[in-house]
């Protein structure tokens, strides 16, 4: 559902979408679910047939995390490997 919310969103305003997301170090494993899903799995391009950036949708997505509060062994760090 959020997939389909963001891919809405970037196609109907015709401007880029960017989802900022603070704190990741209290993310539980269905957040870092939605996040690796909308990251990797959602369909952000344009048809094929379109060269240009015009109707393109585009989504930025920034994440960030307390220095020192997550180490390799957080989840979060699956989305990033």
């Amino acid at each position: 559902l959020l997939c389909q919310f963001v891919e809405v969103i970037s196609s109907s305003s015709g401007a880029p979408v960017t989802l900022f997301l603070d704190d990741l170090q209290w993310a539980d494993s269905a957040s870092i679910a939605a996040v690796n899903q909308l990251l990797f799995t959602a369909d952000f391009s344009s048809s094929p047939s379109s060269s240009s950036l015009k109707g393109r949708k585009q989504f930025f997505f920034y994440g960030c995390c307390r220095e020192g509060a997550i180490d390799k062994k957080h989840p979060v760090w699956k989305v990033f490997l």
